[in-house]
């Protein structure tokens, strides 16, 4: 019976072709995010022992938060089967953060086909970024902000009753991240709560609130990663004693 070692087998050709990605990240730049997609979707990170996606994907590209939710920003909306699919030879010639407004003209429905893209490619390719985002301020007659990224805490409306439910689980999240109480400022409280509605539903959702939480992230991974690889049994051992951990 395989362990849970040779999952990473397994896994490892996805990582090795983002790492090899990202080598050409300023001319494939859509491929990367297509891969990056793909990692955060199968969770492939936890197989890769880790337990963000963000952190797994910083240490395979090098680039923080703000990058890598650009890319995936590009994916959901200009990517191969994004809403307006755009190939990757016609944006050779401007850089991913120059996509990136482009995706944004996307979003709000500005370009509902590649055709409709082309005009706006070519206005980039004679601009600065800068100018270039100016522009699609101008079109859309608000200012862009340079990441679709977490909303902040303040950004939620949340009912004066519910609050200090609320606020135990964002603590109870922190502390699984690994973040102490004393560091919970409003961004990184926003963080949580988006992790908690958005990327923890099906993951962490039916885990948090239980009396014994770690447990229970053990037991979800461990059904994750059988589901994904039927032939192999995840097993946890007691660094301490040696003795096998029943999650």
């Amino acid at each position: 019976m395989e362990k849970l070692k040779d999952v990473q087998i397994k896994v490892a050709p996805l990582t090795q072709e983002i790492k090899e990605a990202v080598k050409e990240i300023e001319i494939a730049y859509l491929r990367l995010a297509r891969l990056l997609a793909l990692a955060k979707e199968q969770q492939v990170y936890f197989q890769e022992g880790f337990e963000d996606f963000y952190d797994y994907a910083k240490s395979l590209t090098q680039r923080e938060k703000r990058t890598i939710d650009m890319l995936l920003f590009l994916d959901r909306y200009i990517g191969e089967q994004g809403k307006v699919p755009i190939r990757q030879d016609l944006l050779s010639e401007i850089r991913y953060t120059k996509a990136y407004f482009l995706a944004v003209l996307v979003k709000e429905e500005v370009i509902k086909s590649e055709e409709e893209a082309l005009p706006w490619i070519d206005r980039a390719k004679g601009m600065t970024t800068a100018e270039f985002k100016e522009a699609v301020n101008e079109e859309l007659g608000k200012e862009v902000p340079e990441t679709q990224s977490w909303k902040p805490l303040s950004s939620y409306r949340v009912p004066p009753e519910e609050k200090a439910a609320i606020d135990e689980a964002i603590e109870l999240a922190a502390s699984l991240e690994g973040i102490p109480k004393e560091e919970l400022d409003a961004g990184k409280k926003g963080i949580l709560l988006s992790r908690i509605v958005e990327d923890w539903k099906g993951y962490y959702a039916d885990v948090v609130f239980q009396k014994n939480p770690e447990i229970g992230i053990l037991r979800k991974r461990k059904e994750i990663t059988e589901a994904q690889f039927p032939d192999i049994e995840v097993i946890y051992i007691k660094k301490e004693s040696g003795e096998k951990l029943e999650p």
